[in-house]
């Protein structure tokens, strides 16, 4: 063999069958070599079809491999695998009712929904259920569909959310589920959708693309101009088509959902009522049950942009319909809560990875560290230190590196040390950044708090070191406050149980758990149709918890008696319970002082303004209304309940002059919403981070 550079100079002392041998080693390594150096083959894509008859009424189950034709932006592709074997799916109903009217009904009808569709899937299918308040407020985690019993949906009042919003919302949810086939199912009155949300726009990972969507439209007090409805049916095995009857709109459905629905490959059904609801959750799962399954591999390799699929049938009766294509990127999830390094950290270039990461098809290994552990502590504690130095807090969600849990996780055990110049601002970074993504993902918000809850375990013990019980007291009554302003009290009540345990003697906690058993207790309510029935136990219920209330604030004064925020609500719920004399000498001397905040004394004066009014004091009820403007201009409430009292007392034109006065002049600040809905500690807040300053 000559020599050169290509040349594979064999050893002469080798005989020849050895030499072959070799020979043919040299031949297999190369052929391996050239393989590994060709780009990665891109993971198969898998696609569920309803087929159905060219009337739509009918459920087509005698198609073959034949009869379809895949297109991926045009361009053919080669099916790989074609059957109606039924798979596994995990399903998250949302419901978004952002009109207050007739809410009890859609509750009714979003339950029916919910209990039919988990009658009807498999039992070891998941079902979820999620609501949207203030926040995304999960009410159903992700349940085996035969555990589904009923969901609570009446707690509070909602209010309006985009329709992209809504749909990462359930997104969100389903990145936990277990089952890679997905559906979301959006019951909505078809509100506030707008026209500018398009599938491409709304995913941003590939699990997240090959979701399903689906949609119950309520038009529960429209008027009845009914117009006939059908749903496709495979009708060998089901006795007759299910028809129903559903009120249409006088005007025209929301375009975006409509176009959502289409994208999603889903059914969008219009019901009137919780009959109606059933029936169509039904037909939602009968749509998932005799779906085609078809698999295709790529031709081209992964880009991460969005590709359109269309399935072409042969035959001339079948309508296929499907979702609208994919996103063309690796398999791992990333959600919106994924936030970037500071630039220049030494992990910065490290692949992202899934944060959080569903239960995948198969097991897959944990992914690898980049860098020694040194390393990945160093970059941590860098971006801890930039938080501290830039007190950017407000965008602390810009300072975590785009790390997966694991890779987090880590870097926290790594850092963790019994050092309060660290674990401080540690812990209030990522008190920052559950405070930026909780109205996005709770779920998310929830995992910072516990990775803040770690770092704060390794300081002094609370009961012997003065500034670990203040700083833990305020720490864990603003985390659980974050949740209360999300309107999940649930969430908060969790994070006070545990912060009662580690600060039971704290001001702080004590006057949280009684906001949590208030709110409760103010949100117990009663269906207009049994109202007589159950007034009288609900009244009582709202007593008990009102007077649970009232002794956590107790609490909450005896341990620090300048405590003014607690004396302020105390009053209310003495109030409330018809203690009169002990709730005016709470509040009376608030509302006149002039050494309070304007916040306090403002709330002390709507409260004894409504007080003074039911005990038939109109006078002084006005009088104590009209101060609130010099005390703290600009706020709603106050004027609106001066007008009220004004329309109550007879007085109808001077309510339409305050009314008239001051429309278009409100303050953006009202602390009678954080009380009454449930806010943030904000002044708990502004402690923690003044306790920072460099």
């Amino acid at each position: 063999m000559r020599d050169g550079p290509s040349a594979v100079i064999l050893p002469p002392m080798i005989g020849p069958c050895a030499r072959q041998r070799l020979c043919l080693w040299l031949l297999v390594a190369a052929s391996a070599a050239a393989a590994a150096a060709q780009p990665a083959a891109a993971p198969p894509v898998t696609l569920g079809i309803a087929v159905t008859n060219a009337g739509e009424d009918r459920y087509l189950d005698d198609l073959t491999a034949a009869d379809i034709r895949v297109l991926e932006d045009g361009r053919p592709q080669p099916v790989t695998a074609f059957g109606r074997t039924r798979r596994p799916v995990s399903v998250c109903v949302v419901l978004d009712a952002s009109m207050t009217d007739d809410l009890a009904i859609k509750y009714r009808i979003a339950d029916a929904a919910v209990r039919a569709l988990a009658a009807a899937l498999d039992p070891d299918d998941e079902v979820a259920a999620l609501i949207l308040r203030s926040a995304p407020d999960l009410r159903l985690p992700l349940t085996r569909a035969a555990d589904v019993t009923a969901v609570n949906w009446v707690e509070m009042a909602q209010r309006g959310w985009a329709l992209d919003d809504t749909m990462r919302a359930a997104l969100d949810v389903l990145d936990r589920a277990r089952h890679p086939r997905r559906a979301v199912l959006i019951v909505s009155d078809g509100i506030g959708g707008g026209q500018q949300v398009t599938w491409p726009n709304l995913v941003s990972t590939r699990f997240r693309s090959e979701t399903t969507v689906h949609a119950i439209e309520m038009v529960v007090g429209m008027p009845p101009d009914f117009g006939r409805g059908s749903m496709p049916v495979l009708d060998r095995r089901i006795t007759k088509p299910q028809l129903f009857d559903s009120p249409v709109r006088t005007r025209q459905p929301d375009p975006a959902l409509a176009a959502v629905i289409r994208d999603g490959g889903g059914l969008l059904q219009r019901v009137g009522d919780p009959g109606q609801a059933a029936q169509a959750a039904r037909n939602i799962a009968n749509d998932l049950r005799f779906e085609y399954t078809v698999e295709y591999a790529p031709t081209r390799p992964p880009s991460g942009g969005f590709r359109r699929v269309r399935v072409e049938l042969t035959r001339r009766d079948a309508v296929a319909r499907h979702r609208a294509g994919y996103l063309a990127t690796s398999m791992e999830v990333r959600t919106s809560a994924v936030i970037a390094l500071p630039p220049g950290s030494p992990a910065a270039t490290a692949e992202p990875s899934a944060t959080p990461a569903p239960a995948p098809a198969t097991p897959q290994p944990r992914p690898a560290i980049a860098g020694p552990r040194a390393a990945l502590r160093a970059t941590y504690e860098a971006a801890v230190e930039s938080f501290r130095a830039t007190r950017e807090f407000g965008g602390a969600a810009t300072l975590v590196g785009a790390w997966s849990r694991e890779r987090l996780e880590d870097a926290v055990a790594a850092a963790r040390r019994n050092d309060p110049a660290f674990v401080y601002p540690a812990s209030m970074f990522h008190l920052e950044v559950a405070l930026d993504v909780a109205p996005r993902s709770p779920d998310n918000a929830s995992y910072h708090l516990e990775l803040g809850e770690r770092l704060l375990e390794a300081l002094p013990p609370a009961d012997t070191d003065r500034d670990t019980h203040e700083f833990l007291s305020r720490w864990y009554a603003t985390a659980a406050s974050i949740f209360l302003a999300q309107t999940d009290g649930r969430r908060a009540k969790e994070i006070v149980g545990r912060a009662a345990r580690s600060v039971p003697n704290s001001s702080r906690i004590q006057f949280v758990r009684g906001r949590i058993e208030e709110l409760q207790a103010l949100t117990v309510d009663a269906d207009f149709e049994s109202l007589d029935r159950v007034r009288g136990r609900l009244n009582l219920e709202r007593r008990a918890g009102l007077a649970i209330a009232e002794q956590l604030y107790r609490r909450a004064q005896a341990i620090e008696a300048g405590y003014v925020k607690a004396q302020v609500y105390l009053g209310r719920v003495l109030l409330d319970l018809d203690h009169r004399d002990e709730g005016r000498r709470l509040l009376e001397p608030i509302a006149s002082g002039d050494d309070h905040a304007a916040g306090d004394r403002y709330l002390s004066m709507l409260f004894l303004a409504r007080d003074y009014e039911r005990a038939g004091d109109v006078d002084r009820a006005r009088t104590m209304l009209e101060a609130i403007e010099e005390v703290a201009p600009g706020r709603q409430t106050g004027w609106l309940a001066l007008a009220q009292l004004e329309q109550r007392a007879g007085r109808v034109d001077r309510a339409r002059e305050i009314v008239a006065a001051k429309l278009g002049a409100a303050s953006d600040i009202d602390e009678w919403w954080a009380y009454r809905l449930g806010g943030l500690q904000i002044e708990d807040l502004a402690w923690l981070r003044d306790h920072l300053t460099p």
